[in-house]
């Protein structure tokens, strides 16, 4: 018996191929990606000129913390600065 010495075959194996065993946060595999075309809808590069980033994918590395990431989000907090990003984000 090959359960006795700890080894299984795969007909012993309960997890079906379609299971989220093993996958994180699994209900956003069902979630609808957001997608738009970024040449219509530039919304990175806007946001980045908002905040005035270069690289939206390093903000985790120049702002590493909370002080500095309320900084960062200022020119949300400020209309006329986050009104390019609402223009875009709305259209």
């Amino acid at each position: 018996d090959n359960t006795r010495h700890g080894s299984l075959d795969s007909s012993d194996l309960s997890i079906h191929i379609g299971s989220t065993y093993g996958v994180p946060y699994p209900a956003l595999r069902t979630e609808t990606p957001f997608l738009y075309d970024n040449e219509t809808y530039p919304l990175d590069r806007v946001l980045a000129e908002t905040l005035e980033v270069e690289d939206l994918s390093q903000l985790h590395l120049q702002y590493p913390c909370s002080k500095d990431k309320a900084r960062l989000m200022s020119p949300l907090q400020n209309r006329s600065k986050r009104r390019a990003f609402h223009r875009c984000f709305d259209s």
